[in-house]
């Protein structure tokens, strides 16, 4: 018998190739109406024509926008900071229950590994899980490195230009910590080298792991993190302003859908769809 989970589960990725492209625009909550994002009902029309597998987001934006998205899969996340305070430490803000009657097929929690705010947010990783298990509901475990320095987020970005093995052991550590709490998904960061972020798969299986987009860079960047790592073993990319911030957010969705779904190259992708660099005012 197929559970309610297992379906929830089964929207978020494709039926063919088995990995998954989701769309976060939870950005609104950290940074506000940034870049792309200033009107969220334009940004989720324009997503929802390029048909991801599914959209992040917190629970206002399906409320109100959530009837474009058609068939596109919902995941709701229930944790939240914003860049105004501490950025670092992220909070419950919505329940399971609540994202279920509100029609999500999974629900997201956010952890800063190495933050001094780390064992606050795996507790709360750890509640949610077990409430997903109660309700059969998805669970997505987002976990990266990062702390707090000089009062402003440090994300690693030195060690990971100087030290690639030791930041490629730290984004491992992050996956098994997903997948111990107990994850259906876990989404991280892409380490940057094929050969370490395989280590960042091996640590989370058999659980799926998408990677991050990060900030906006070009096309060809963005593109070429998305091949590497569905090439090294992710299941799929969670891209947000690398989506939202460009000019033709639908076209580069497509984009990215052949790359996970359909093997394309950077080349190949890039031919078929060669506007993408022009940015969202």
């Amino acid at each position: 018998m197929v559970t309610g989970h297992a379906r929830r589960l089964g929207r978020l990725f494709d039926a063919k190739s088995k990995r998954t492209v989701i769309v976060p625009v939870d950005d609104g909550m950290i940074f506000g109406p940034v870049a792309g994002l200033q009107s969220a009902a334009n940004a989720i029309r324009d997503i929802a024509d390029g048909r991801p597998n599914a959209v992040l987001a917190f629970s206002g934006i399906y409320r109100q926008c959530g009837a474009a998205l058609g068939e596109v899969g919902w995941i709701v996340n229930l944790t939240a900071s914003t860049s105004q305070r501490e950025h670092t430490r992220k909070r419950v803000v919505g329940s399971v229950k609540d994202a279920q009657i509100l029609g999500a097929d999974c629900v997201a929690a956010h952890i800063n590994v190495s933050s001094r705010y780390e064992g606050e947010m795996i507790q709360q990783a750890g509640l949610i899980a077990e409430a997903c298990r109660a309700n059969q509901m998805p669970f997505l475990v987002i976990v990266y490195p990062r702390r707090e320095m000089a009062g402003q987020d440090d994300n690693y970005d030195l060690t990971k230009d100087k030290s690639p093995d030791e930041y490629g052991r730290i984004v491992a550590h992050c996956a098994r910590i997903g997948m111990e709490l107990g994850a259906d998904i876990v989404k991280t960061q892409y380490t940057g080298v094929p050969d370490t972020f395989r280590r960042v798969v091996e640590a989370a299986y058999p659980v799926p792991v998408v990677v991050a987009g990060g900030p906006v860079v070009g096309s060809a960047v963005a593109l070429k993190v998305a091949k590497e790592s569905i090439d090294a073993g992710a299941m799929g990319i969670s891209f947000g302003r690398n989506v939202f911030s460009r000019w033709e957010r639908a076209a580069m969705i497509s984009a990215l859908s052949a790359i996970v779904h359909d093997g394309a190259s950077v080349e190949d992708a890039l031919a078929e769809w060669p506007s993408l660099d022009r940015l969202a005012e």
